[in-house]
């Protein structure tokens, strides 16, 4: 063997057992934390009429486990559904839309530094409240009813405790969120 193959095969086993002793990147979500996630829907969902008021849902959740992660999720948004035109005015309702619900999630270790990915469901109320648009008396409404839905995302953490979200889902008045992610 010459000199150059040995120091190539020194240097090639030198990375080899790095890799062995290399250490995991850390996990972004680590049981004892709190995250606070704040988010904006866009291609909304369930909602009647024109959207007002687009879906702004808010997350608030404690991590159990390096895993597993319970809170509360919560979201509003409005809508307008006009019915016609009378004297050039416009009638018709606008919407309310309030949730309220407990949360529960799991988060992958997406072996990604600065990535959380994770799935999320959630159980709750829906508050609707509907009132009359312009100024014609057609009346006002309003109830609940049980609320639920799932999703998954991913946060990319641009600081130790401040990251960009994004997620894809059913049941949270947006087909697809995008916001920030607060970690503390």
């Amino acid at each position: 063997m010459n000199r150059r193959s040995v120091i190539t095969l020194a240097f090639g086993l030198c990375v080899l057992t790095s890799f062995g002793f290399a250490q995991k990147a850390e996990r972004p979500f680590q049981q004892g934390q709190w995250i606070g996630q704040a988010s904006v829907g866009l291609a909304s969902g369930g909602l009647y009429g024109d959207v007002k008021v687009p879906p702004m849902n808010f997350v608030l959740e404690y991590a159990t486990t390096d895993e597993w992660g319970v809170g509360f999720f919560g979201g509003y948004a409005s809508s307008r559904n006009v019915l016609g035109t009378i004297f050039g005015e416009d009638y018709g309702f606008e919407y309310s839309y309030l949730i309220l619900a407990g949360s529960v999630s799991y988060h992958f270790d997406a072996e990604m530094k600065n990535v959380d990915a994770y799935g999320r469901a959630f159980l709750g109320y829906v508050f609707v409240s509907a009132s009359d648009l312009g100024g014609q008396t057609i009346g006002s409404a309003g109830g609940s009813f049980a609320g639920y839905g799932s999703y998954i995302g991913a946060t990319y953490y641009l600081a130790p405790g401040f990251g960009v979200q994004g997620e894809v889902g059913y049941g949270n008045m947006a087909i697809l969120r995008f916001g920030v992610t607060l970690k503390f």
